[in-house]
């Protein structure tokens, strides 16, 4: 305010009741500036809404003390995790964004039987767990060693590891071609898919040891669904390697629409009648 000099002696002090940018009603035209805006003779000390109720966050309050805003009463924004709940713990509207799997999340790996990994808070997967178990014929791996179903018994059929791949010579035991696919599906199997040569001549060098030469093995070939496009019925991938007999094999028609192999003395693929009963191999397709 002011006071003016009356008579020689200083008068009684004016006081200016009007702010510059403010109109004195109350906490509604105060500041956060240290600073009694609305001249109620408090400086500052109100509060007002804050944060978000977005995700995890929720609205809370803060408080002008000094001239600054305190800290929010309500909950804020954290670190996003990648949690089975799928909480939005960023509040940015998304939830576990950039995570590969939710922790807890599990998945087969590897090639032993009942190996798992489980994801973490991270959405990292975990390594591989390995629980060794007696083996048994069902085309996996149960100890843990990387070979499928060695030294078990199959029904009427030998099993054999080429490498990692396991597969069943039915030598003791004819079926039609369907009802050979069936049978080693009793396994977890299926027919033999041949992929190349070296594939093809281990195969019958099996077939030969097993005494079973001069004989007609089911595989897994058919040409069923489109004449002359011969495909692999176990993973219904067109053939790309053939050992025809008379290197132009099939030429029976479309009556022998199922691929044999006869074991003799120089092996080749026929084109077969799909009911005879025949000698056949099986294969783990994932081993």
């Amino acid at each position: 305010g002011s006071r003016a000099c009356v008579g020689g002696a200083l008068a009684e002090c004016v006081p200016d009741v009007t702010p510059p940018d403010e109109v004195c009603e109350g906490t509604e035209d105060e500041d956060c500036d240290g600073v009694d805006n609305d001249c109620d003779g408090v400086v500052d000390g109100f509060t007002r809404a804050c944060g978000t109720s977005m995700g995890l966050c929720t609205v809370g309050t803060e408080t002008c003390t000094g001239g600054v805003f305190g800290a929010c009463s309500g909950a804020g924004a954290s670190t996003e995790v990648c949690d089975a709940a799928r909480a939005d713990e960023d509040c940015d509207g998304a939830s576990n964004e950039g995570c590969a799997c939710d922790d807890g999340d599990t998945r087969a790996c590897g090639t032993c039987a009942g190996a798992i990994e489980t994801c973490d808070l991270s959405g990292t997967w975990g390594a591989c767990s390995r629980t060794p178990a007696t083996e048994t014929c069902d085309a996996t791996d149960e100890d843990c060693d990387g070979t499928t179903d060695e030294g078990t018994t199959c029904g009427m059929c030998t099993q054999v590891n080429n490498g990692s791949r396991s597969y069943l010579f039915c030598f003791d035991i004819q079926r039609s071609w369907s009802g050979a696919r069936a049978y080693c599906q009793m396994f977890g199997y299926d027919l033999a898919t041949v992929e190349d040569a070296t594939e093809n001549n281990w195969l019958n060098s099996q077939e030969r040891s097993l005494f079973r030469n001069n004989e007609l093995w089911w595989y897994g070939g058919t040409d069923a669904a489109m004449e002359g496009t011969w495909v692999w019925a176990p993973t219904g991938m067109t053939a790309t390697y053939f050992d025809w007999e008379g290197g132009g094999e099939p030429d029976n028609g479309a009556s022998e629409n199922c691929l044999s192999n006869e074991n003799r003395a120089n092996p080749e693929w026929n084109s077969d009648d799909c009911t005879s009963d025949r000698y056949f191999v099986c294969e783990a397709q994932g081993s």
